[in-house]
């Protein structure tokens, strides 16, 4: 099992590892997306400070770095030798500041075609273009109809270097749910979405442990059983999980502080008691 090896391999060289992971050259399993999550966010001030000021130049910006990641392969070396980063952060650094530029502003200038009919159509199709070409995956009788032009086309769907597909899918998803759900939207309030937000809100936290409920899911499956009805037991029994920490979180933030800071306290007398001063 790779879970294995790469405990095995690291329990065999814990010191050379060690070092790989401070540099985020190495990453444990399930972990790959952490490296890009840091840079993203260590990069955050200095991307945030050029939207507020040239918004549309910064994504501009963006878009050029993606295409030259696409055309030169830029990539940073992982570890072992010979590999790169899973998830290549001059690729996805474009979803990450298309988000923060529609959040500055940006997306005031995408209104027309937020609601635009024929974007919603569109978005629509693409959305069940996806979902189809998915199920091909593990549908036989569907790949065969898939045209051998269409598989040249569209084949590999690059997950590393952020396949423009898959940007375009996630363009469409956040299109809809712009058109049906608006922020002030009634649902948005609803009892049913409360879990889903919660989590939202706690998302880094959250993520940290569902990578250690991931090795927990995975002994269980691999000590007593695969099947579907254990998948199943497996996953909503981590959901679950992940919400109750997600309500936890949320109320130990609403708890109030119960201390003083002495400076403030000294402050405060010497305004009451200003004679005193």
């Amino acid at each position: 099992m790779k879970m294995n090896s790469m405990f095995t391999i690291f329990l065999q060289h814990p010191d050379i590892l060690i070092g790989q992971a401070l540099t985020l050259r190495y990453k444990p399993v399930d972990l790959d997306v952490l490296p890009l999550y840091i840079t993203l966010i260590a990069a955050s001030p200095f991307v945030l400070w050029c939207l507020l000021r040239r918004p549309n130049w910064t994504l501009l910006g963006s878009v050029l770095l993606y295409i030259g990641a696409r055309v030169f392969d830029w990539n940073f070396a992982s570890y072992p030798p010979g590999t790169h980063w899973y998830f290549n952060p001059f690729a996805w650094q474009l979803m990450f500041v298309f988000a923060a530029w529609c959040g500055v502003g940006g997306v005031t200038q995408l209104q027309a075609i937020i609601m635009s009919r024929a974007a919603l159509v569109v978005a629509f199709v693409w959305i069940a273009f996806a979902f189809l070409i998915v199920m091909t995956w593990h549908i036989p009788v569907l790949d065969a109809m898939v045209p051998k032009w269409m598989i040249k086309a569209i084949y590999p769907i690059d997950k590393t270097d952020l396949d423009m597909l898959r940007f375009t899918h996630f363009l469409a998803l956040a299109l809809v749910v712009a058109r049906f759900f608006p922020r002030k939207s009634e649902i948005l309030g609803s009892s049913w979405l409360r879990p889903m937000i919660l989590c939202g809100q706690h998302s880094l936290p959250l993520f940290c442990f569902g990578v250690f409920l991931s090795f927990g899911s995975h002994w269980i499956l691999v000590q007593y059983s695969h099947s579907v009805l254990m998948q199943l037991l497996v996953s909503v029994g981590g959901i679950l999980t992940m919400i109750g920490l997600a309500w936890l979180l949320d109320r130990a933030r609403k708890v109030p502080v119960l201390f003083v800071d002495a400076a403030e306290f000294k402050e405060g007398k010497a305004v009451l008691e200003p004679g005193k001063a």
